[in-house]
């Protein structure tokens, strides 16, 4: 799974090591330095007081032992303003996409009692069995004892058994060593979540040969991120499965590896027992999907996120994965960490997918290009583009924000034409702008341009004629449109018991149902609830039972 490389940002200095970790590695890929660290209120606190928590969660569950399921999800990201001229030392604002990926992560035991009950002969209705991500994994004496891996959006289904990845990763893949940063209440409880870690050029020899017949590159990357965080993460699981689809159009500058990335991460951090609240936890209020990770949480979420999009994308700047991590909007300049934008509130936009292949190398070399032919004009076009991006965060902190759809269109309009004259725009972008425009209105391309996306900006007053007329015009020329919203919330994740193996198989049945439906995202969220809230997943109650089962909120 892949997209775009982000535009460069700087290094957040309370993230040296992880960068110098980086560069140890040698991978050649997207331009960009590392940005980890949000400025979000209890962000820079690593690993607080939350994972004392966890700490406390996973000791006591170690007598109780139970099998557990993790749904997850977290949004794309998109470029309001500031594509290019951040290049140049501009400020660019980033922010979160409505669409998003999903994750379904089940554990579940290789005991004898799991062999039958995967028969049938002792399921039953009730959350309840027998793993603790804390307990010693049970030796893998059944087929049972396998990882399984589906994301159909790569065409990538495949099943390890956990004992060749073990034996494929030996001393070169070491579980993830302790954060010397953890709270002195986890420390105490004997436990540390788990410090990044950069996958090295040694632990991707060891590793590569497990997804080498994967004919697509995409998959093969994707597989690789996912085995090696589940060696750093969780690999005393007894068995694993993972169900994962997006909503986001892969490769079209929108942010689907990272989100990837931070969905895989959360469900692997709960299920290896690094995160989770435990019942005399009131901050993990049962089956919530609905509250954001606490700081210390989400930050953890987006250091490992960062880790995978390494191994996606080489060199990545980690802006696209603090978007997809924290949500909402931020605001970025090279050379500085993020920066949160006071007073952003989500609104409604339709993407527009032309369907033309954008090459984002291609572009950042053509506007170099010109900035070299002609430095009495493009300083002055980056200038605007500042111009707007300022604009906009003024927009949005003011105390007045009744003109902020008109500005809103003006900015939109302003900062298209900049990019126009750089050179970056394409014909499908201006068709899009001109449908738009035929119905009131305004967008503007996202991203590197050339082709790829749009997006077309929705005020709270436009008339729901003028939404559905431009959507109709624009699939007649065959682009693909998603009516979503920009600055909604990160990552979300919660996780629940599950009875047996074929409960969980039974869940991943229905996980694969659902996606299937066309305009099926509203439907999965609904599903998630339902599963994490101990009522199983399917329609009609397939899926498995309730049970009234004390859910954890990652």
């Amino acid at each position: 799974m892949t997209s775009s490389a982000s535009d460069p940002v700087g290094v957040d200095p309370a993230h040296a090591a992880i960068a110098g970790a980086a560069a140890a590695t040698g991978n050649d890929g997207h331009d960009g330095d590392l940005v980890v660290v949000v400025d979000d209120p209890g962000a820079k606190h690593r690993l607080p007081l939350p994972f004392a928590a966890a700490a406390a969660n996973s000791v006591s569950a170690s007598s109780s032992s139970s099998s557990l399921a993790c749904f997850a999800s977290a949004p794309g990201k998109v470029i309001l303003f500031g594509e290019h001229a951040v290049v140049y030392g501009k400020t660019a604002i980033a922010a979160s996409l409505g669409l998003r990926t999903f994750i379904l992560a089940t554990v579940t035991p290789t005991t004898a009692a799991a062999d039958a009950s995967s028969d049938g002969s002792s399921s039953s209705s009730s959350y309840s069995s027998s793993y603790s991500p804390s307990s010693p994994s049970p030796s893998p004496t059944r087929p049972s004892g396998t990882f399984a891996l589906h994301l159909p959006d790569v065409d990538l289904d495949h099943v390890w058994e956990i004992s060749e990845i073990l034996a494929a990763a030996g001393s070169v893949v070491r579980p993830a060593a302790p954060s010397p940063a953890a709270s002195a209440a986890a420390v105490a409880a004997g436990l540390r979540p788990p410090a990044p870690e950069i996958m090295t050029p040694e632990a991707h020899a060891a590793l590569a040969p497990l997804v080498a017949f994967f004919p697509a590159d995409h998959a093969r990357q994707a597989a690789l991120s996912i085995l090696y965080l589940f060696c750093k993460l969780c690999p005393s699981v007894p068995s694993l499965e993972l169900s994962i689809r997006s909503t986001l159009p892969v490769g079209a500058g929108l942010g689907s590896s990272a989100s990837y990335s931070v969905c895989v991460v959360a469900a692997l951090l709960r299920l290896g027992g690094h995160v989770g609240g435990h019942d005399g936890d009131d901050r993990d209020d049962a089956g919530d999907l609905d509250r954001d990770p606490s700081p210390a949480v989400a930050a953890l979420i987006n250091d490992w996120a960062f880790v995978s999009e390494t191994i996606l994308h080489g060199n990545p700047s980690g802006v696209d994965n603090a978007v997809c991590c924290f949500g909402g909007a931020k605001a970025y300049n090279k050379g500085q960490p993020l920066r949160s934008v006071p007073g952003f509130s989500s609104m409604r936009f339709l993407l527009t997918n032309t369907r033309f292949p954008k090459n984002t190398k291609v572009q950042v070399e053509n506007v170099r290009k010109r900035t070299v032919a002609f430095p009495l004009v493009m300083p002055h076009l980056m200038d605007t583009i500042q111009g707007v991006s300022d604009s906009c965060l003024q927009l949005f902190a003011a105390a007045d924000k009744g003109d902020r759809d008109e500005n809103m269109k003006t900015l939109i309009d302003l900062n298209h034409a900049a990019l126009v004259a750089c050179g970056v725009s394409h014909d499908t972008l201006e068709r899009v702008r001109s449908v738009a425009a035929e119905h009131g209105l305004h967008s503007k391309l996202t991203g590197a341009g050339g082709g790829g996306c749009a997006l077309t900006f929705v005020p709270d007053d436009a008339p729901p004629a003028a939404l559905a007329a431009t959507t109709a015009a624009l699939v007649a020329h065959g682009f693909d449109c998603y009516a979503t919203s920009v600055g909604g919330p990160g990552v979300r994740a919660s996780a629940t018991g599950v009875t047996d193996p074929a409960t969980a198989r039974r869940m991943h049945v229905e996980f694969a149902r659902v996606a299937a439906a066309a305009e099926w995202q509203p439907e999965m969220e609904k599903w998630g609830r339902r599963v994490v809230a101990g009522g199983g997943g399917g329609a009609g109650g397939s899926g498995g039972g309730g049970g009234g089962a004390k859910m954890a909120r990652v």
